[in-house]
């Protein structure tokens, strides 16, 4: 029964397999196999016009029970762009749980789990690539790409006692809409792209940093529930008790300004 609930959707049966490239998934190791494999194929089709030529090369790759799961850190670290075709940068992990083939959770898989076994097709690179919240996990967006691009084109689970069963995509459920004010001590630190391509850097974390620019094009300060909310108890620390003293509140709307502070008469 916790089997299943860990899935998505119901399995079907099992159903052949094709010959295809095959290899294992590593965490914070970037697919080098996807970029030679597209080279490969580019340098093979340069000569030809058919729209076999679109289609792309495959590749299996083998993924260990122990990193399917949320808490997987290329996974935290928001290693994912795109929605249903990603850059080839993306953790294949954080888009199987975007594309729906399993639920995002920091639980380890079943006991019964060897691995899973997922089929990609390597595409060319995309005009863009759309952000999208989906299955509880949020894709990012970004530019033009370069090298190559992927999408999953099957997914299936190995068990241990021998026996494939393969999965379903969910492509359709979006999650709930988030709040717009979530106030944390500090923000959520993400793994850049500068990062991710540098494997020399690609064990650590580095912060992506927001400016902002308010309607006279001038930098300000990311807004934050602690700069404009009282900073304690005493009467000194009330939000109004500053206004008083000399500082001043700036509001601005995507089309309108704003400014609160104290008039004295």
């Amino acid at each position: 029964m916790i089997f299943f609930l860990w899935l998505l959707n119901l399995p079907s049966a099992a159903s052949g397999k094709s010959e295809v490239s095959s290899v294992i998934y590593k965490v914070s190791e970037c697919m080098q196999e996807l970029i030679k494999l597209w080279e490969e194929y580019e340098a093979s089709q340069s000569d030809k016009n058919s729209e076999s030529s679109h289609k792309g090369p495959t590749l299996e790759i083998r993924i260990p029970a122990e990193h399917i799961t949320a808490t997987n850190r290329q996974v935290r670290g928001g290693q994912l762009w795109g929605t249903d075709i990603y850059t080839n940068d993306s953790d294949l992990v954080a888009v199987l749980m975007h594309t729906g083939y399993f639920r995002p959770t920091a639980s380890p898989p079943p006991p019964a789990i060897q691995e899973l076994h997922a089929t990609i097709r390597v595409l060319p690179p995309q005009d863009s690539y759309t952000s999208m919240l989906r299955n509880n996990v949020r894709s990012r967006a970004w530019g033009a790409g370069i090298g190559c691009s992927y999408r999953v084109e099957r997914c299936c689970i190995v068990k241990k006692v021998g026996g494939i069963i393969d999965l379903e995509p969910c492509l359709t459920h979006t999650s709930a809409a988030e709040p717009t004010l979530a106030p944390v001590a500090v923000e959520r630190a993400m793994t850049t792209r500068a990062a991710a391509s540098n494997a020399l850097r690609q064990q650590r974390f580095l912060r992506e940093v927001t400016i902002q620019y308010n309607l006279c094009n001038e930098p300000w300060i990311k807004y934050s529930i602690s700069i404009v909310s009282d900073k304690g108890l005493k009467k000194p620390l009330y939000t109004s008790a500053r206004l008083k003293k000399g500082e001043v509140l700036y509001l601005e709307t995507h089309s309108c300004s704003s400014v609160l502070q104290e008039r004295k008469c």
